[in-house]
């Protein structure tokens, strides 16, 4: 019963590469170590691959520079290339590159990291510009999400202000802000405990959302006014219905729904969900090869040789695109599994659900405190945005089935 079975079905490998990992080169990097910097994760992270500082105005991300050490075509890019990303599971990690590379490149895990700094101005009209990328030595400080809510009020808050300008110029070109219930699930296998904790979108959390963002977005402009191919991050116009209310969770689950996946392509176009063009992800070479990938053409540029072709780009990312696809999917099924498997094994588990859809006769409800979605058929009186107290009537992780019970609705919620 507390076996799961999911990844070898899928024939993913739950072992990380084990290749050895050469030394440093001897490259000409700037010394940034006086500039304070900060890493900010979910507390746990394992894999710390950027951080921010601000100074003078000025927005530095500071991104792990793994790639300074990855032969291009060698055997540890070909087998990250297959693998497309790491592998979150409740159970265990599974990273892409050995595991010496996140003991090596993490930022603020060594004393003083080696990394790719990306200097950017954030303009009054919140417009993001590429000032300056380097080569950097750098000296970052670990925080989690809670503990840097404190600096909000001092260190942060200047960086918060320019963040904030960013925002309303994505939102203004159309970004779309979800803020669905999201939950992180884990396996203690020693004591089969598993733990289900929410994710707040806390003011900490968007502002480092943003910083990236902000990164992606500037080197994107840079590398695309140069001609120069990227994996840049594309997704078209959203399909919402006329009614649907942005400001209620029914509201954002139609919003989600009605957001095509986004694609990666060589040539720069619209992230409509994210209100940027052009945009290219670049902040997490440890966990992503498309990152590895970017951070491969900003080498190249930086040394004056010649970037990786559109054609070559397009090839490597038509394989690792579809293994972190494969992956994407296998966390999605393995957190459902883990789910059902805590719902089992409470007894009488009972929460709330919120009516988020409405598809003829069915309802589609979601339960945040785990992010759970469940079905039904309900000839009662259920208006979207209702809120239902909620029982567990039986749970088989194996058929991937839940049955829930409809207690009451709580009448103060009702049709919010």
């Amino acid at each position: 019963p507390w076996r799961d079975p999911l990844p070898d079905r899928a024939g993913i490998p739950m072992d990380a590469p084990e290749f050895a990992v050469p030394p440093l080169p001897e490259e000409i990097r700037e010394d940034l170590t006086g500039m304070a910097a900060w890493a900010i994760d979910d507390a746990g992270s394992t894999d710390p691959d950027d951080a921010i500082s601000f100074v003078d105005g000025v927005l530095w991300v500071h991104v792990a520079d793994p790639v300074s050490v990855i032969e291009d075509g060698g055997e540890m890019d070909q087998e990250a290339m297959m693998r497309g990303a790491n592998l979150y599971l409740p159970e265990a990690v599974v990273p892409m590159l050995p595991a010496e590379m996140t003991v090596r490149f993490g930022l603020g895990i060594a004393e003083i990291s080696p990394a790719l700094s990306f200097a950017i101005r954030i303009g009054e009209d919140g417009s993001a510009e590429l000032l300056k990328m380097t080569r950097s030595l750098v000296k970052v400080t670990r925080l989690d999400y809670d503990g840097a809510i404190p600096m909000l009020e001092n260190e942060l808050a200047p960086v918060q202000e320019a963040l904030l300008r960013f925002r309303k110029m994505r939102a203004e070109n159309g970004a779309l802000f979800i803020d669905l219930p999201e939950v992180k699930i884990r396996y203690v296998e020693e004591t089969h405990e598993i733990r289900i904790k929410q994710l707040s979108l806390s003011p900490v959390r968007e502002l480092v959302a943003n910083a990236m963002l902000a990164a992606g977005h500037a080197v994107g402009k840079f590398m695309a006014e140069r001609e120069i191919a990227m994996p840049f991050s594309i997704q078209p116009p959203p399909e919402l219905p006329e009614d649907a209310d942005p400001e209620t969770m029914p509201g954002m689950f139609a919003m989600r729904r009605g957001c095509a996946p986004g694609e990666l392509w060589t040539a720069p176009g619209l992230h409509s969900g994210l209100g940027l063009e052009p945009y290219v992800r670049l902040t997490s070479p440890l966990r992503r090869y498309e990152d590895i990938l970017a951070h491969r053409q900003i080498r190249n540029f930086l040394d004056g040789v010649c970037v990786l072709s559109a054609e070559e780009l397009d090839r490597r990312l038509t394989y690792a695109s579809a293994a972190a696809r494969e992956r994407r999917m296998l966390e999605k099924r393995v957190n459902e599994f883990w789910t059902l498997c805590y719902l089992r094994d409470q007894e009488n588990w009972q929460g709330k659900a919120v009516a988020v859809m409405r598809q003829e006769d069915r309802l589609t409800w979601l339960i945040p405190e785990l992010a759970y979605e469940f079905k039904n058929r309900f000839g009662g009186d259920v208006q979207l945005g209702d809120v239902w107290n909620v029982a567990v009537q039986s749970a088989d992780p194996a058929a991937a089935m839940c049955r829930m019970r409809l207690l009451e609705r709580e009448e103060e919620n009702a049709g919010e």
